[in-house]
């Protein structure tokens, strides 16, 4: 026993001595360079391109320490240069197939990655090939735990050289820098994670910039937990106090049984200028909170608040979404709007437009679904202009039911026309609105502001929009304009049709007119006309049964026909009337024919003006008329001419405008116009 245990004794300081000797021995400088070519040798051999390994060092408690590390790429290009990695590696657990390092480091790490072409593979791919597992058929379980890992003043590059560089952040080209890391890898295995991550820090070229990044995260094959992630930016934050989900593996792939967390974030846009340009223009800030959670392939948000700083934007709301992984044609969801407020100058660095910026402050809240293609909405609106709501669908073929009502409305303000005010109204709509327009529109105008009068109790009866063709029927029990119409307008073709029974029209009351004040209009009127103008326009336009009411009375013209029709490149007019009939053949646009008899009639008459415009002037086109005039009084009380005739009053006779001349032979027992006379 004594002999035993005296060379045991020998034993144990001889294998001590040995371990001294080799430590002291491997911190000479000489025997670390002679290390260092060892491996270099033996990595070259393996990896086939250069390595150079300034200095390895290995420390008393069997840290190895590797100086000065650099790799190549096939190309030739520098791929790797490491100022230190250390790591301490359990060489017993090796043994047992169990990776155990304590305290990795890597400081100073440059990285540069690329891919040269489209088709080409990355230059790290031999990298990753050459430690590869050869045989394919045995699996060795993986079993790593990593006590602390410390990453300083790292640098890593990554370009597809064939794509060009952006300002903005792009996955094809990352410039990372002043890479820190600070993480504990408890357990990694082939069917469980546990890591812990204490700092991570990294600023990217483009100007994005992670200041912190923390969290930990256990998870096996069944589920796993996020807690406590926390990232900060320059001027941002982000918090998912915490995050769980089960899943399962279904025919290769994974699937989430369920899942639920919730979201805290204060965000800033400058933060995220590197992502979206316009965002540099906005200085506001917002505040996100959201809950939610699902199962399989559906997702819900049982709470999402969002607000700013300025108070220009607010929204609270829910919503929920199902058979995401089927696509959109079985995809169904809906979004509960419980209080949305915006101001224009919120939306502005996204996206502007100008009939938004009109409406100004919007508040609104409703429910949109959508279904399988079907999208539905139930939506009630305030804006500085006023309020509305809308019901409605749009099916997946473009077919919608709707239903809009506002109880008031400025509508001039938003068209921008000073003519148009406000609106009270309740309209339906349906139809189809694909790249062919078509609609039914009925329902009720109460309130409709124009030039300053509120016309009241409109019924639509129908609207009907079919590409460039409409057709309308409209009615109004208003004390001013009392009538029944409805018309036709075809702009592709250029046709217009109108027909309207007019119980009561007062145009002064109405702001349409200066004249005809206490007077009232009523009759039925008809027209049918083709033209691209008003002054080519053919057709036919009738009032019958044409009445003027006033303070002295009812004074009945009787009824107006008159029509145009094309003859070859000429057209005629035909006027007749109980009062006045006339015709009129030749080439020739109205207003000029009116300004050349202007013209000719101011020569006798000096109280008739004649202003002639450009377009009379330059006009080209002759024309023959005759007339016969009855009475003049339609003339007086209808248009204020202070024209009397005094028995019936003939005319014929021919215009050149080009030559600017007009022949008449004037036939008339005598014509007054104001003070002035004409006689024989």
């Amino acid at each position: 026993m004594r002999h035993a245990k005296r060379i045991l004794s020998w034993l144990v300081g001889i294998i001590v001595g040995l371990y001294l000797m080799v430590t002291l021995l491997v911190n000479i400088p000489f025997v670390q360079r002679w290390l260092a070519n060892g491996v270099e040798g033996i990595l070259e051999r393996v990896l086939e391109t250069d390595v150079e390994v300034g200095r390895i060092q290995v420390a008393w408690n069997g840290r190895l320490i590797v100086d000065d590390l650099q790799v190549w790429d096939k190309q030739g290009e520098e791929m790797l240069r490491v100022a230190r990695v250390a790591a301490r590696l359990g060489i017993r657990d090796l043994l047992n197939h169990r990776i155990r390092i304590g305290n990795a480091q890597l400081f100073g790490m440059h990285a540069n990655l690329y891919q040269e072409c489209e088709d080409c593979d990355p230059n790290f791919r031999f990298l990753v090939d050459a430690f590869a597992s050869n045989d394919t058929t045995k699996h060795t379980p993986l079993d790593l735990r990593i006590s602390q890992i410390l990453i300083r003043r790292g640098n890593i590059s990554w370009h597809q050289r064939w794509k060009p560089d952006t300002t903005a952040i792009s996955p094809s080209h990352l410039d990372l820098s002043d890479l820190n890391v600070t993480a504990n890898l408890n357990a990694l295995t082939d069917d469980s994670v546990n890591v812990r991550v204490k700092r991570f820090d990294v600023k990217e070229e483009s100007g994005i910039e992670i200041k912190s990044l923390a969290f930990t995260l256990v998870g096996n094959k069944q589920g796993s937990t996020l807690s406590d992630f926390k990232i900060q930016l320059p001027n941002s934050n982000v918090e998912i106090p915490s995050l769980t989900s089960n899943y399962r593996k279904e025919d290769s792939k994974w699937q989430f049984v369920d899942y639920r967390g919730s979201v805290k974030a204060h965000l800033s846009p400058t933060d995220f200028v590197a992502l979206l340009p316009r965002l540099s223009e906005v200085k506001d800030v917002a505040d996100l909170e959201m809950v939610f959670q699902g199962k399989d392939d559906c997702l819900e948000i049982g709470s999402l608040n969002l607000t700013d700083g300025e108070g220009q934007l607010r929204l609270s709301a829910s919503g929920k979404a199902e058979q995401l992984r089927q696509g959109k044609d079985s995809l169904r969801a809906k979004v509960d709007i419980w209080d949305m407020y915006v101001k224009p100058d919120a939306l502005k660095p996204y996206f502007q437009n100008e009939i938004l910026d009109r409406l100004g402050s919007l508040n609104a809240k409703g429910r949109v679904e959508y279904a399988q293609g079907e999208v539905s909405g139930n939506i009630e609106a305030n804006t500085s202009l006023g309020n509305a709501s809308v019901i409605g669908n749009r099916q997946k073929n473009g077919q919608i039911e709707a239903r809009l009502q506002s109880d008031g409305f400025e509508l001039g303000e938003l068209l921008r026309r000073k003519d148009i005010g406000h609106m009270a109204f309740d309209v339906k709509a349906s139809g189809l609105i694909t790249e062919d327009l078509r609609l039914n529109l009925n329902g009720h105008i109460s309130e409709a502001e124009y030039k300053g009068y509120r016309y009241r109790n409109v019924d639509v009866k129908q609207i009907k929009i079919n590409n460039s063709k409409y057709d309308v029927n409209l009615a109004s029990s208003d004390p001013n304009a009392s009538f029944d119409a409805e018309g036709e307008v075809d702009m592709k073709n250029h046709v217009y049709r109108v027909k309207a029974d007019i119980a009561s029209l007062a145009p002064h009351m109405l702001n349409l007119t200066k004249r005809y004040a206490d007077t009232r209009f009523s009759g039925q009127l008809f027209a049918d006309l083709t033209g691209p103008s008003v002054d080519k326009m053919t057709g036919v336009v009738q009032l019958n049964d044409f009445a003027m009411t006033d303070s002295t009375g009812t004074y009945r013209p009787g009824d107006i026909h008159l029509t145009s029709r094309p003859q070859g490149d000429e057209r005629n007019i035909l006027l007749i009337s109980p009062f006045v009939e006339a015709q009129v053949n030749g080439s020739f646009e109205p207003d000029v024919l009116v300004a050349q008899v202007k013209r000719l009639v101011s020569n006798y008459l000096p109280s008739v003006n004649y202003n002639p415009t450009s377009k009379v002037a330059q006009s080209q086109g002759h024309a023959s008329f005759i007339l016969r005039a009855y009475n003049a009084e339609p003339l007086r009380r209808l248009l204020g001419v202070p024209l009397t005739l005094n028995g019936t009053t003939t005319a014929y006779g021919e215009m050149d405008s080009e030559q600017n001349a007009l022949w008449v032979n004037l036939k008339s027992p005598g014509i007054n116009y104001g003070n002035e006379q004409l006689r024989d």
